[in-house]
């Protein structure tokens, strides 16, 4: 968090990358994260993996800390049209509130 206040100091309307291609693999550290970023009062993006359209608690964490995208990376190339679709609306939708 002291490298976010320090950033905050520079510019104060700045959209963060968290630069992570799993920022939120972990769970529990994700979810502490989360919550410790929500009185910074930033907009950010990150990387993670599709399963976390799988799980609405985090979503509403990312959105309410300040998560305005989400880069969503699959392992599997020839991943099925349908999970494509179903993991770009579950976070889209998530994420506007």
């Amino acid at each position: 968090m002291a490298e976010i206040r320090e950033a905050k100091r520079w510019s104060r309307n700045a959209f963060f990358e968290l630069a992570d291609d799993s920022t939120i693999l972990d769970r529990n550290w994700g979810r502490e994260f989360l919550r410790g970023l929500i009185p910074e009062q930033i907009y950010w993006f990150t990387e993670t993996d599709v399963s976390v359209a799988d799980d609405l608690e985090l979503c509403n964490l990312l959105a309410e800390a300040g998560c305005r995208q989400l880069l969503i990376g699959f392992e599997n190339p020839r991943a099925g049209e349908g999970t494509r679709k179903r993991a770009a609306l579950a976070v889209q939708g998530n994420l506007r509130r």
